[in-house]
């Protein structure tokens, strides 16, 4: 995560903030102090091709309606951000829209009923590839 925090920095030219543990969102990117986006990070051992294959990449519900919210209440945009093993992919919220799917996220991290909850598929058509190239 700090490669990428560092690297999204550098493109965007922001400074990338952590948020409580507890908050549904990872960072709050700012620019000359005033905030830019809040982003969520996720980093897979995956291609794009692979997650697309499996109907879309899953983010819990939650988190997608925390995005929203933040959207809403402060016209800010949300991003999701997808570090994959082909590259950095960017979701970004600038409106409010219905999310196309809504499945289910399963983990096995608890191993009880909680590692089952409500899930949006995003598309992989629907992220932006940036132009990073790493080393």
């Amino acid at each position: 995560q700090e490669d990428a925090r560092a690297i999204l920095s550098e493109y965007w030219r922001v400074d990338v903030h952590d948020l409580p543990r507890f908050y549904q969102c990872d960072w709050q990117l700012m620019r000359n102090d005033k905030t830019f986006a809040f982003a969520e990070y996720k980093w897979r051992s995956y291609t794009s091709e692979q997650i697309e294959n499996w109907g879309g990449f899953k983010l819990k519900l939650s988190k997608w309606i925390h995005g929203a919210q933040l959207l809403e209440w402060t016209g800010i945009p949300w991003l999701f951000i997808a570090d994959l093993v082909d590259g950095v992919y960017v979701y970004k919220l600038e409106e409010i829209v219905e999310p196309e799917q809504i499945g289910r996220f399963n983990t096995s991290r608890r191993g009880d009923k909680n590692d089952l909850e409500p899930a949006v598929l995003i598309s992989m058509e629907e992220f932006e590839r940036l132009p990073i190239v790493r080393d």
